[in-house]
Formats: structure tokens, sequence, C-alpha cells
């Protein structure tokens, strides 16, 4: 994703994210001198499939079980569904044809549903 502007943040999709400094004054003297202005930090892994987790359970697409296995692995998706079974349980979580949603009934907790799910 490409953020643009004061503050914005972009992702390249695998481990690089790079923010825009979020002084207004700062972005704009960058761009009149026709520089960029941005700083750049490397994700571990465990950020990658943090970050993974908490952006498809926050939109109503879900988590897609088989996307997730192919991008981090068997062992990554084992952890993070045994982590879900007690949501799932609860009726807080669903899992229908491999996605893995948030529930009307988890909508309030779904901050500390995703927190469980966290790798460390």
């Amino acid at each position: 994703s490409l953020g643009l502007g004061a503050a914005a943040l972009s992702y390249d999709g695998n481990r690089v994210r790079r923010y825009n400094p979020s002084d207004m004054v700062q972005y704009v003297e960058a761009i009149n001198r026709g520089t960029v202005c941005f700083h750049e930090e490397q994700e571990s892994l465990e950020e990658c499939i943090n970050d993974h987790i908490m952006v498809r359970l926050r939109t109503s697409q879900g988590l897609d079980t088989e996307q997730f296995k192919q991008r981090f692995g068997v062992s990554a998706l084992n952890c993070l569904l045994t982590a879900a079974k007690q949501h799932l349980e609860r009726g807080l979580m669903d899992n229908k044809n491999g996605i893995l949603r948030i529930t009307p009934q988890g909508v309030m907790l779904s901050d500390a549903i995703i927190s469980d799910l966290f790798v460390s």
C-alpha cells in the first residue's frame, strides 16, 4: 500500500514499512526541495504475521487460512488455529470455508481476540 501525505504509512506487502514525517512543515519543505523524506523499517517475520492477522480480521473479508498457510507456512497456521479455538468455541469467531472472521458477538472484544492470536 502507498501512503501519501504527512504521517502516511506505506507498506511493500513483504516486510518494508515507510513512514512520512508527521510534521507538516518538515513534509512540505522536503517536497519543495524535491527530496523524499521518510523513515524506513524492516519488519520481522513475527511482526509480518501479527500485522496480517490484525489487518485481515478487521475487515469483512476476514483471514483466508489457505493464503495465510501459503505465505507463512503450516506451523504458523497451526499456531493461529490453536489460538483461535477458544474464540471459535465461544462464538466470538467463525471459520467458514477456511475464512476466519470475528462474529458480531465478538466485535466489541476484537482487540482482545486479535491480540490473543498474535505470535511472540
